[in-house]
């Protein structure tokens, strides 16, 4: 992670954390659900694998240890994971 604490904020329903790595099976049975609905808006979607996706976390996350990425999930109070929200530098 950069020099900084990225932040995490809280309300009563949701948290936005950074990603972790913890998060990849999580993610992918996101994706895997709602994989019809993805793919219309992401082409990614139809071919995400598991493996693909813990392979994008990883990147993800290395991206946010030089800082030049920033990527957070989205969970519920209940800990389910309902999004991923993701900001580049281009």
């Amino acid at each position: 992670m950069p020099d900084l604490p990225l932040p995490v904020l809280q309300t009563s329903r949701l948290t936005l954390r950074p990603m972790a790595a913890a998060d990849t099976d999580a993610a992918y049975k996101m994706i895997a659900a709602s994989r019809d609905s993805f793919a219309r808006w992401f082409g990614w979607a139809r071919a995400s694998t598991r493996e693909s996706v813990q392979e994008y976390t990883q990147q993800a996350t290395e991206a946010m240890t030089v800082g030049n990425a920033w990527h957070y999930v989205v969970r519920t109070r209940q800990e389910s994971l309902i999004a991923r929200v993701g900001l580049t530098q281009i």
